[in-house]
């Protein structure tokens, strides 16, 4: 292992055995290449600036673990002109290339890094892909707590089957084993024509979670035949694998990004899209646009985008629930549904148990205002999404009228902040679950209708004491679980608790006409 501290070093060239750059600051002065087998390791707090249009090949392993304190930055020492200069690469530097046979077992880590100024323009060919990151035939590639911002692959043709496209504007990955991008951060990156921050091709196992993308950017135009033609999709997120694998997208923040089509664009098979807010953007909140897809789209939370094609739109046979999609419209004011088919004649979409403003949401959904706590005044990337609070009020219609039956739809087991699901009696609509709501009581009590149980904390057995004639007791785990169910009767019952191992357990008591007219906490203690 060869280690490199001082200061500052400059390198180039073919690294041919393991090293660490363990300098305050790194120049990079020529293209280096980090040759098969060689591992590579950045120390925390290391500064690396590219002195040119330089880049950094990787056909072993990079390992750039930086802490929350020291965190290591990749840089271009020039950074004039980046964004202007839409025709050079003016600005910007090379990135990262890792490619091997596809085979190996190499990972390469970017933790706690910032990672900025890639840029690539069209006259590179087959390099306009990845802004700053680009993995083809690799082994894992792993983006963690890390910051990538201000990335940009430029082509300006209107795209066509045979001539190039720019893809991903910070990250592009291509038949790479595992894709784990996690935690980080992504703004104000820009593709000219797909997949604004992030862009994942064929044959890539996939899991893009707990990241937030802000700014983001996948939109081009010009003039055709005449006609001023934009396009671009996929702001911050596109997938494509017609016939391989399926990414999970879960648990992300997408706020004030911009393109035609799709904010989060897919194309895969089996994808699973859940727990994610969109809110503010220009575009379509999620596209699931392959007709073969048996995707799932459940548990996000849609709102306020400016869009004319609603919050979701689908050519695809995926089942989309437990979302709530709502205000996304074109300016001025342009009433369209909020889950869109576009050929409805050909794909066929389950929808169930959505909340949406216009427009069908299939089985057992409502059209009644979310009630969210403190969201943005109006629609578009005008409004700070960021800055709004998306959680549900207590008053909110969508507690507890998510699913009732949870069997194989791949339910999460935390929402979006990572409070439990399910709490009370359903899963919640959207990212959020409240945790002050036990469920929603239809039945209104008078003065004089009491219910009592008693002892709380109790061991093993608890009483309800029942002004109904007649009633079904519900006992219910923290995470939903259904394990007492038992008819009572006007009085004093008995519930036996002895097989419950102790702790919180929630409780509801359900009328004749099915109504729900109590609900309760009640503690199982230690003897």
């Amino acid at each position: 292992m060869t280690n490199l501290f001082s200061q500052t070093i400059l390198v180039s060239g073919d690294i041919n055995s393991s090293t660490t750059w363990g300098a305050d600051t790194v120049k990079i002065t020529g293209d280096v290449n980090v040759l098969p087998g060689v591992l590579l390791v950045v120390e925390p707090g290391t500064y690396i600036e590219s002195q040119g249009y330089y880049r950094i090949n990787v056909a072993g392993s990079i390992k750039a673990i930086g802490t929350f304190a020291d965190t290591i930055v990749f840089t271009v020492k020039d950074t004039t002109n980046f964004w202007q200069d839409e025709y050079s690469v003016s600005g910007g530097w090379a990135g990262f290339y890792l490619t091997n046979s596809g085979s190996s077992s190499d990972t390469s880590f970017f933790d706690y890094c910032k990672i900025q100024y890639g840029k690539k323009y069209d006259n590179n060919g087959d390099n306009i892909k990845g802004g700053v990151i680009k993995a083809i035939q690799y082994g894992t590639l792993i983006i963690k707590n890390s910051f990538l911002r201000c990335n940009m692959v430029i082509n300006h043709e209107y795209p066509s089957a045979s001539g190039p496209r720019s893809m991903g504007g910070a990250v592009y990955c291509d038949s790479v084993n595992s894709v784990l991008i996690v935690n980080s951060k992504f703004e104000k990156n820009r593709s000219f024509d797909v997949g604004g921050a992030v862009y994942i091709g064929d044959n890539c196992h996939t899991d893009i979670s707990y990241n937030t993308f802000i700014g983001n950017k996948a939109w081009n135009s010009k003039f055709v035949s005449g006609v001023n033609v934009s396009w671009g999709s996929g702001a911050a997120i596109e997938t494509r694998d017609l016939y391989g694998l399926s990414p999970k997208i879960s648990g992300n923040y997408f706020f004030n990004n911009y393109t035609v089509t799709g904010i989060i664009l897919s194309k895969n098979p089996k994808g699973l899209i859940f727990n994610n807010l969109l809110c503010n953007n220009f575009g379509t909140g999620i596209a699931a646009l392959y007709f073969y897809s048996r995707g799932r789209i459940f548990n996000n939370t849609i709102v306020n985008n400016d869009s004319h094609d609603g919050g979701i739109i689908l050519y695809s046979n995926a089942k989309v629930y437990n979302n709530i999609v709502w205000g996304n419209k074109s300016f001025p004011s342009e009433i369209t549904d909020q889950i869109q088919e576009m050929d409805a004649g050909a794909s066929h979409p389950v929808l169930f148990n959505n909340c949406v403003e216009y427009g069908d949401g299939g089985a057992n959904s409502i059209s009644s205002y979310p009630e969210f706590k403190d969201p943005t005044d109006g629609f578009g990337i005008e409004y700070n999404g960021a800055e709004a609070d998306w959680s549900l009020d207590d008053l909110s219609p969508c507690i507890n009228t998510g699913t009732p039956d949870t069997t194989g739809l791949f339910l999460p087991e935390f929402d979006i902040i990572g409070n439990p699901r399910i709490y009370g009696v359903r899963i919640e609509l959207g990212c959020y679950e409240n945790q002050s709501v036990l469920t929603n009581i239809i039945h209104k009590k008078t003065t004089e209708d009491k219910t009592y149980a008693y002892p709380n904390p109790g061991t093993n057995c608890f009483n309800i004491e029942s002004y109904e004639t007649s009633a079904i007791i519900e006992v219910i785990t923290l995470n939903g679980q259904l394990i007492v169910r038992k008819h009572v009767v006007a009085g004093l019952n008995c519930i036996n608790t002895e097989s419950l191992t102790p702790g919180i357990y929630f409780y509801k008591l359900i009328n004749s006409k099915n109504e729900v007219f109590e609900t309760g906490k009640w503690i199982k203690k230690d003897r």
